[in-house]
C-alpha cells in the first residue's frame, strides 16, 4: 500500500523593532580649554545630547578626549556624519576627525582627515552642495574638500583670506561664503560655476565686536554671529541688494558658537564660564530665553535631526535566523 506523506513546514514570522530613541534631535557641544598651547591632558571631549523640540535635553555617551586632538569646529555633513576640527592646541598640525552614528545614537569613528592646509583648525563648515571648508588658526588658508563615491575626502584647494589667520566660516541660503578673520572683519565668496574658484564679494566689519570666532545662518538667512569678548551674539539681515543690515544682539556670556534645531531653537555654546543657553524666537524676531544647560568651558555646537529607528523582519525556519534592517 502507498502512503502519502505530507510534510508541514512552519515558517515563524514576526516583527521586530530596532531599538528606540527617546530623542528626534542630538546636540554636540566642543569642550575647550580657553588659550592656546595647553597640554594634551587638557585636550577637551565632546558632549553629546538628546532632545524633543524644545523640550529638555538628556546626556548622551561622549566621544572620547582619546579620539579627538583638541577639539572644537563641529559640522554634521547631509548623511549625519559628524565632523569636529581639531586645533591641537594652536601649536601642532591641524585635522578633521570623523564620526558615523547608527540609528541607536552608537557612534564609530571614521577616517581622519589631514593635509591641504590643516594647521589647528578652528572652524568647519559644509557648503549647500555637501563640499567642506575648514579655517586655520595657524594660516589664512581656508582648506576645501570634495568627497569621492566612497565618501572619502578629497582635497579641492584653498582659498587665501588674506587675514594672517582665519577663524569664523558659514554658508547663507543661496550657498554664498563668509570667513571672519577672528577679530571684527568677515569676508564674503561667491563661486566661479565653471572652475568652483573662490571669488572674493566683498567684506565688512562688526561694529562692537572683537573676537569672531564663529558664522550660523538660521533658515531665515539671518546671519548669526558670536564673539565671546563682548559677550553677545550679533544678528544681520540683508537687504535686496545683498548688504548687511544689524539686526541686534542677544547677550550671552563668553558667546562662541551658534546652531538651531530642525524647529528654529537657537542654541548658544559659551566659551570661559562654560553652559548652553536656548532661546525661542516670537513673531517679531525677539530671543526668548528657554533656559540654560551648565557645562565646562565650550568651543563650538552643532545639532542634527536623528534618524528614525527602522523596524527589523525576522524570519525563522528550521533554525534558520534571517534579520532585514535597513539603516537609516
Amino acid at each position: 500500500m502507498k502512503m502519502n506523506t505530507r510534510i508541514l513546514l512552519i515558517v515563524l514570522v514576526s516583527s521586530v523593532a530596532a531599538p528606540t530613541l527617546a530623542s528626534e534631535y542630538m546636540l554636540v557641544a566642543s569642550t575647550a580649554v580657553p588659550g592656546s598651547f595647553h597640554p594634551p591632558d587638557q585636550w577637551g571631549v565632546v558632549l553629546r545630547f538628546g532632545f524633543d523640540g524644545t523640550g529638555p535635553l538628556h546626556p548622551m555617551s561622549t566621544i572620547p578626549q582619546e579620539l579627538l586632538s583638541d577639539p572644537i569646529g563641529l559640522a554634521f555633513n547631509d548623511d549625519g556624519d559628524l565632523f569636529v576640527g581639531n586645533r591641537f592646541a594652536n601649536q601642532g598640525d591641524g585635522s578633521i576627525s570623523r564620526f558615523l552614528f547608527d540609528s541607536a545614537g552608537d557612534f564609530a569613528p571614521g577616517p581622519t582627515i589631514i593635509g591641504n592646509g590643516l594647521s589647528n583648525v578652528h572652524d568647519i563648515a559644509f557648503s549647500p552642495t555637501g563640499e567642506l571648508f575648514a579655517t586655520n588658526h595657524g594660516s589664512d588658508a581656508v582648506s576645501r574638500f570634495v568627497f569621492d563615491e566612497f565618501g572619502n575626502a578629497v582635497p579641492n584647494g584653498t582659498i587665501a583670506t588674506g587675514f594672517g589667520t582665519s577663524y569664523g566660516v558659514g554658508f547663507s541660503n543661496d550657498g554664498e561664503l563668509f570667513v571672519a578673520d577672528g577679530s571684527t572683519r568677515i569676508n564674503r565668496y561667491l563661486f566661479d560655476p565653471l572652475s568652483g574658484a573662490a571669488i572674493l564679494n566683498g567684506f565688512f566689519d562688526v561694529p562692537g565686536s572683537d573676537e569672531i570666532r564663529s558664522l550660523e545662518f538660521n533658515d531665515q538667512n539671518e546671519l548669526f554671529i558670536p564673539d565671546h569678548d563682548a559677550n553677545l551674539v550679533f544678528r544681520y539681515v540683508f537687504d535686496a541688494l545683498g548688504h548687511p543690515i544689524p539686526n541686534g544682539t542677544i547677550a550671552v556670556p563668553g558667546a562662541i558658537g551658534v546652531d538651531f534645531s530642525p524647529e528654529g531653537e537657537a542654541f548658544v555654546a559659551s566659551h570661559f564660564v562654560g553652559g548652553i543657553q536656548r532661546f525661542l524666537f516670537d513673531d517679531l524676531g525677539n530671543a526668548i530665553p528657554n533656559g540654560t544647560i551648565p557645562t565646562t568651558s565650550l568651543g563650538s555646537i552643532a545639532v542634527v535631526e536623528i534618524p528614525e529607528p527602522s523596524t527589523g523582519l525576522l524570519l525563522t525556519t528550521a533554525g534558520l535566523f534571517v534579520l532585514r534592517r535597513r539603516l537609516a
